[in-house]
């Protein structure tokens, strides 16, 4: 416990680094493949970052 709570912001920074890595792929790619390589990583992101309800954007129909 004492190790996380020294790490806090190391560990807050590469959950943030994470999700905009993730976040730019799935943006920058064409293809759906790798889209749905990482939509679960992504979702997974979107969990620990709190991203529910409203703050989540819709997909695009």
């Amino acid at each position: 416990m004492e190790w996380f709570v020294e790490n806090w912001p190391l560990i807050v920074a590469a959950w943030g680094a994470l999700h905009v890595f993730a976040s730019t792929i799935t943006a920058l790619t064409p293809t759906p493949r790798d889209d749905a390589a990482l939509a679960k990583l992504y979702k997974f992101i979107e969990r620990v970052a709190l991203v529910v309800g409203k703050a989540k954007r819709e997909a695009p129909k």
